[in-house]
């Protein structure tokens, strides 16, 4: 399965917050691509603004996941709230107590693929030219949507998009993770991943045409890094894309 990855501080000054895996590489710099074997993990983190230490908690998250073994009777939740507690304890230990991250990760195999949810990094489906969203904001935003308070005009326009629900590291409440499985890819699909760098700032019938065009993926992760900029994001971006 091929993978292709790229992440950038984009017009946020000071260091990317943000990081991704792809299968045993970690990294929060640059552009990669490789191809590799199930079982796999590949996916991002992205460091809570506003607290302490966000590029190391997305950082050491991806890096502990990495040092996991996984296999078909690896307990993805389980696995993902191990990463909550030692962000909390390497916190103490730093003395950078409540650094905290998203995570959103999928978890490849042969014949299907779990994904993991954490805060509002995101994961899409790109199949048959349509983009669908398969994880659920964890953040107020969705919250007050979901319980009616937000129009969804009133959800393009709330001014608070950047407040989520307890995230992994949260030294006061535990976070909910969610776990979604899918099929394997077919020829054509796309799982897509990306933070809130670029959700917030390129729509999902944007990121269609620009996955339609005949550039290979890694050439159009870079166009769509360049409409988020373009767009106003001044918040660091991680782009991934998984096909078969």
């Amino acid at each position: 399965m091929n993978v292709f990855c790229l992440s950038s501080a984009g017009r946020k000054p000071g260091q990317n917050e943000d990081s991704f895996i792809a299968g045993g590489t970690v990294s929060s710099d640059g552009d990669y691509q490789a191809e590799l074997k199930p079982p796999f993990f590949c996916g991002a983190a992205d460091g809570v603004s506003g607290e302490k230490s966000g590029d190391i908690a997305s950082a050491l998250a991806l890096s502990v996941l990495c040092g996991m073994r996984l296999t078909e009777k690896t307990d993805i939740l389980k696995s993902v709230m191990d990463i909550h507690k030692f962000l909390k304890s390497e916190g103490e230990r730093r003395k950078s107590a409540n650094m905290q991250t998203t995570l959103c990760v999928a978890a490849v195999f042969s014949h299907k693929i779990k994904i993991a949810n954490v805060g509002d990094s995101r994961a899409y489906l790109y199949k048959a030219g349509k983009l669908t969203q398969i994880t659920r904001d964890q953040s107020l935003l969705q919250l007050l949507y979901e319980q009616g308070q937000l129009s969804k005009r009133e959800k393009n326009n709330f001014l608070h998009k950047n407040i989520i629900l307890p995230a992994l590291g949260n030294i006061h409440d535990d976070p909910a993770p969610e776990l979604i499985e899918i099929p394997p890819l077919s020829h054509g699909e796309i799982l897509f991943i990306c933070t809130d760098g670029f959700s917030d700032f390129v729509n999902e019938e944007t990121t269609e045409q620009i996955l339609k065009r005949p550039e290979n993926l890694g050439a159009r992760l870079k166009l769509l890094l360049n409409r988020a900029i373009m767009n106003g994001s001044k918040d660091n971006i991680t782009l991934l894309t998984l096909t078969n």
